[in-house]
């Protein structure tokens, strides 16, 4: 158990004329000294968890600032955490530091809360969140969710300091609390953190700093410069170098597979994915409702196979290790066929479901439908198939960005359409159901095969939502090789 401290008057002095901060404040919020160290309690209901002990060191124009905590090993939590049990209507203010959230109680706002290890991440994640495992945020969740005080804000203000380290624990914490509901507020001049514009402003120039939060997802005409920054979007490549310039894969977007019966859609969209976990290890879920896995299993297996390279010096983007392990490793499925509930409807309520699960739980950052006829689709009495097609598209591309994964999901063309075009003629207004496949796709991408017997399968991407990071519309040609259940590059053009 720890032992009790108290706030030293020295300690109360250097808080009050330094920090602006009034020493009974800090002192009810749980600030403490232990000797030249000043110390913040954790508390959980009342009792103090661990405490995280501060000490400065000032050389000439040098202050080094050392941080640990006591006892060592202990489980982390948010600082002032108590304040989430509280039913209130004010917004939830998150803050990088201690002082900083102790600034925003001087004036009064609340419910405030700190992050207890500050900003510790040198680089963007890449979405990539599964709630048991996302250490660096395990002061976040409780089993697989948010925290119950957490989850109870419509309304979250993050108020991280304003340098690079800062911006990313940002984009982090908006990640995982939800950007939708996440703002963001803009520091004065001069100024990097809410205790800086405390002691530099004073009272009033924080109170306003709270009021202009702007929101970190806008849903109103803003400035381009309200919008804050993000890190640069990872690109990735189809994993055929000849496509490249075509089709590049850029989180979170929404890709549209079509083309004419027969031609290979499915084996295609499960080669891509497989070279998406080959080559830049991100993993992922299929969805697909006409066959069992067999099929799958049997084209992931054959294609590890190939690429297990085994330290071999030839094939440096092969397969470390057992392939059967990697496939495991890499990518989830369903089994509708073997479904024990007979009940159960694969409608969007259900695939809604399944993506969440996919990116909070699985590590997903790829999801792919196939097909979405096969989807039990059901619109209301008053609503056109087209009216359908196209909201659900609009919460399926709000998925993609909530969790910055990227959806495939595979449509069947009209018969008609399909079977009278070439692959000059086709696109992606040719799918069945609506327009809105090609209005609200990223990418749309058509395979076509001119017979069965063809030998070349013709890849042309029919649409791209922008050129300059995604790649420019065109055709190549490839050919399919079954012992390694890929395709081949062949060429360009028809």
């Amino acid at each position: 158990m720890l032992e009790k401290l108290n706030l030293s008057i020295e300690h109360a002095s250097w808080l009050e004329e330094k920090r602006k901060i009034p020493s009974e404040i800090a002192a009810e919020a749980g600030v403490v000294s232990n000797g030249n160290a000043l110390g913040f309690e954790y508390r959980q209901n009342g009792a103090c968890m661990f405490r995280k002990m501060r000490r400065e060191v000032i050389a000439g124009d040098q202050v080094t600032k050392t941080f640990w905590i006591e006892p060592k090993g202990a489980e982390l939590l948010l600082w002032n955490e108590d304040c989430l049990s509280e039913t209130v209507n004010a917004p939830l203010i998150m803050t990088e530091g201690e002082l900083d959230a102790l600034s925003f109680l001087t004036i009064g706002a609340g419910p405030v809360v700190s992050v207890p290890n500050g900003a510790n991440l040198a680089k963007p994640g890449e979405g990539d969140i599964k709630p048991m495992e996302d250490t660096a945020f395990k002061y976040l969740w409780d089993g697989g969710k948010l925290k119950r005080g957490l989850r109870q804000f419509g309304k979250v203000i993050l108020a991280t300091d304003d340098d690079a380290k800062g911006r990313i624990l940002r984009d982090e914490l908006a990640l995982r609390l939800g950007p939708t509901r996440c703002w963001f507020v803009t520091y004065p001049a001069g100024c990097k953190d809410a205790n800086d514009v405390l002691m530099r402003h004073g009272t009033e120039a924080l109170v306003d700093l709270i009021a202009d939060a702007k929101p970190f997802v806008p849903n109103r005409l803003v400035r381009f410069s309200d919008i804050p920054s993000r890190a640069d979007a990872p690109r990735y490549s189809s994993g055929w170098p000849g496509l490249d310039s075509h089709l590049m894969l850029v989180p979170p977007e929404l890709v549209i597979v079509t083309g004419s019966p027969g031609a290979g859609k499915s084996q295609w969209a499960l080669a891509l994915v497989a070279n998406l976990a080959r080559l830049c290890g991100l993993k992922g879920a299929i969805l697909q409702f006409e066959d069992n896995p067999e099929r799958n299993r049997r084209d992931l297996f054959r294609y590890a196979r190939s690429w297990s390279n085994q330290d071999r010096l030839d094939m440096p983007n092969g397969i470390h290790g057992e392939p059967v392990a990697w496939v495991d490793m890499m990518f989830r499925t369903i089994a509708p066929s073997e479904s024990l509930d007979e009940s159960e409807d694969f409608n969007l309520v259900w695939v809604r479901s399944a993506i969440e699960e996919a990116a909070c739980r699985h590590d997903a950052k790829w999801v792919l439908i196939d097909p979405w006829n096969e989807i039990e689709h059901v619109w209301r009495i008053n609503e056109t198939e087209t009216a359908y097609t196209n909201q659900a598209l609009r919460e399926l591309k709000r998925l993609a960005r909530r969790y910055r994964i990227i959806l495939i999901v595979v449509v069947h063309p009209t018969k008609g359409g399909a079977m009278s075009k070439g692959i000059a003629d086709l696109s992606l207004y040719d799918c069945s159901g609506s327009a809105a496949w090609k209005n609200k796709a990223d990418h749309g991408i058509i395979v076509y095969r001119e017979d069965q017997a063809a030998a070349d399968t013709h890849i042309k991407i029919d649409k791209s939502k922008d050129y300059w990071l995604m790649g420019k519309p065109g055709v190549v040609r490839m050919r399919f090789a079954p012992d390694r259940a890929s395709f081949d590059f062949v060429g360009y053009g028809l």
